[in-house]
């Protein structure tokens, strides 16, 4: 029986944490590591529909809340 793995997008500057969320949880999920947000939104605008995402609030190129904001307000991921 094949059981499809739970999609996980996170996003994180910091790559030792996301070296040690991919150690943890990649045999548990497929996991989509982003270290920006602009990164990710290339990766949801190229089809990724995760089932869960999480971000850093605090990233140097965007705040993760106005991340969340955008989803929020786009149809798509409603």
């Amino acid at each position: 029986e094949i059981t499809m793995k739970k999609r996980l997008l996170i996003i994180d500057d910091n790559e030792m944490l996301l070296g040690l969320i991919n150690h943890c949880f990649n045999s548990a999920f497929e996991l989509f590591l982003h270290k920006s947000i602009a990164d990710a939104k290339v990766a949801l605008q190229n089809g990724l529909f995760p089932d869960a995402i999480i971000t850093d609030l605090n990233l140097p190129d965007e705040d993760g809340k106005s991340f969340i904001t955008y989803l929020k307000n786009n149809p798509l991921y409603i």
